[in-house]
């Protein structure tokens, strides 16, 4: 009787054993293509209108002073021929529709085909345009390098023949700026480009260099003895460096 008993229950739980074998295998496999050809590709193509993340192409050499378009292009692509058109009355973004550092302007929208190998497809396109909110840059990252700068320029009020204090603000001043560019590595695009902001950011950091050049250069003039000559360089860079740093903003925030 144990023999048997024990048979039985061996019987059962093999049997247990495929069949949750069995649900595995369908729930993971069959189920989701199943669930794929039946209902995934009807939702997709209500998320790619109403709940999708898109991405678009952008030309950011005018950061941070950049106006983008942003395009939403939808393309059918059915074999029959079909011909789309815009309900205007319907077409449209939320009044309160918002983005974090952008503005919302105008919108539009039209048809557009598209050359598809050996067929043209008809498509619609939405366009919204942005402009970047130009306040948070200048705070943020121009304000504080610009800090940075005339903290450089205190070099040229310290007596030449301080060899110690010139060099010491000098380094400091180019340390500083060394630090805050590791920290502006999330603010600004990561593009092989030049953008206004690189311009800038560049720029300063020649000057703060120079600066500190400047202080090398002095102070072994004055360790030498020509404590004149140095002094007039000095002199010279108190109004020489605020000019070229004036002409540093006017040239990567208004021509470039």
């Amino acid at each position: 009787l144990f023999y048997t008993n024990f048979v039985c229950c061996f019987v059962l739980f093999i049997f247990f054993v495929f069949v949750f074998l069995f649900l595995i295998f369908f729930f993971l496999f069959l189920g989701r293509q199943l669930i794929y050809s039946g209902c995934t590709c009807r939702r997709q193509s209500q998320m790619c209108i109403r709940d999708s993340t898109m991405s678009s192409r952008m030309n950011l050499s005018d950061f941070p002073l950049d106006r983008q378009v942003v395009k939403i292009e939808v393309v059918s692509a059915s074999r029959e021929s079909v011909t789309l058109t815009i309900d205007h009355s319907g077409t449209g973004k939320a009044l309160a529709l918002t983005v974090a550092d952008w503005r919302i302007d105008d919108d539009n929208a039209f048809t557009a085909n598209y050359q598809v190998i050996d067929r043209e497809l008809p498509g619609v396109v939405y366009e919204i345009g942005v402009t970047r909110y130009f306040g948070y840059y200048l705070w943020k990252v121009i304000v504080p390098l610009a800090l940075i700068i005339f903290m450089s320029w205190a070099v040229f009020w310290i007596d030449p023949s301080a060899f110690g204090p010139q060099i010491g603000a000098a380094t400091a001043s180019m340390l500083t700026l060394i630090a805050y560019r590791f920290a502006l590595a999330d603010l600004v695009p990561k593009v092989s480009y030049f953008t206004r902001m690189d311009i800038f950011i560049t720029g300063a950091t020649m000057m703060v260099f120079f600066a500190l050049l400047q202080a090398i250069m002095t102070s072994r003039l004055a360790a030498r003895g020509k404590t004149g000559l140095a002094q007039r360089f000095d002199d010279v860079c108190r109004w020489l460096f605020p000019a070229l740093f004036v002409l540093l903003v006017i040239y990567s925030f208004f021509i470039w």
